[in-house]
Order: C-alpha cells, then structure tokens, then sequence
C-alpha cells in the first residue's frame, strides 16, 4: 500500500509512544459520489473536539485490515460498503495519547444502509454523520484549524480525500438525475 504521508505531532509534548494501533479509515461514498464524514463534538483529554472525520477505526486481534473497515462502517453508520480500492496509508503519531497509527485507507461504495451501532465512547462525541458533497467536504477540511486536534486530523484526512478523488474521479463527479 502507497504510503501517502507520516505525520509528527506538533500540537502536543512528546514523552514517547507506548502504542502502534492498526486503522482501517474509509472514503465511504453513495451513489450520488458524496462523502460520508462524522462530525466529532464534544470535551475529552484532548480539550474542546469540534471536527470532521471518515468512518473507521482499530483492529481487532487477528483482523485484516478489509475486515475492519467494513466492521467500523456497519457499526459507525449502519451502512453495508463495498471495497472498491485501496486508497494508502497515513502514519501518524498523537502524543498526548502516545500513540503511533498505520491508517490504512480504502474507497468503498455504500451498498445499503441500516441502523448504526457506536460504541459507548463513540456516542459521548459523534454529533452527527452525514454524506457531503466532495468539494464541500474538502472545504471541511481545510477549514479545520482552530484547535490542535482538529489540526492533526485535518493533516491525515485531507490528502487521503484528495487522492481518492483523483484515483477514480468518475465517482465523485457524477451528474445524477
């Protein structure tokens, strides 16, 4: 998998890593070519959260990484995904929580669409999910500069985004009637 950037936190002291997490991230679209995104608000140790990101999240033990994504899609969004391709993968470290991430990024196409089942943790921060269109979801994402976590995300969102478009732009710019 093409390795898109390695990311270094400036946000936040560093005191050393004591975790290397596996992460399976999705540009999750649906059939008019928009972009799923969670808005994360809410207070925790990282202070005031108030961002956008793509579904996604850890593996579980003896995971692939296909398997996660399409387990964090269902149970972040409800929605059934098809893995279209894989898109690359974002190294990046959180200080604060001394953690090392392998992100491993895919496009999926939303099959179906169901009921959500977040974790308890997740619900305590995901105000909302909805699908926006591409150039607005760029937009998001630039715009995320207020905070030092909003910064970091930001930095390993946006160009994954970027690249999934321009590795199959024929499904972001679809005329649908």
């Amino acid at each position: 998998m093409e390795i898109l950037a390695t990311l270094k936190d400036d946000r936040y002291p560093y005191d050393g890593i004591e975790e290397v997490r596996q992460v399976a991230r999705a540009i999750l679209i649906n059939d008019r070519g928009e972009v799923c995104l969670h808005h994360i608000l809410g207070d925790d140790i990282f202070g005031h959260r108030d961002y956008y990101e793509t579904p996604g999240g850890g593996a579980e033990p003896g995971e692939t990484p296909d398997e996660t994504v399409l387990r964090e899609i269902r149970e972040e969004t409800g929605i059934e995904g098809e893995i279209l391709c894989e898109i690359g993968e974002v190294d990046d470290d959180y200080n604060l929580i001394r953690r090392h991430n392998l992100n491993r990024y895919f496009l999926v196409r939303a099959v179906s669409y169901g009921k959500p089942k977040p974790e308890d943790y997740e619900l305590d921060v995901l105000a909302d999910t909805k699908f926006y269109p591409l150039e607005e979801a760029i937009g998001l994402y630039r715009n995320m500069c207020k905070g030092d976590l909003e910064i970091l995300v930001s930095r390993r969102e946006l160009p994954v985004l970027l690249r999934a478009a321009e590795l199959r732009p024929d499904l972001f710019h679809r005329d649908v009637k």
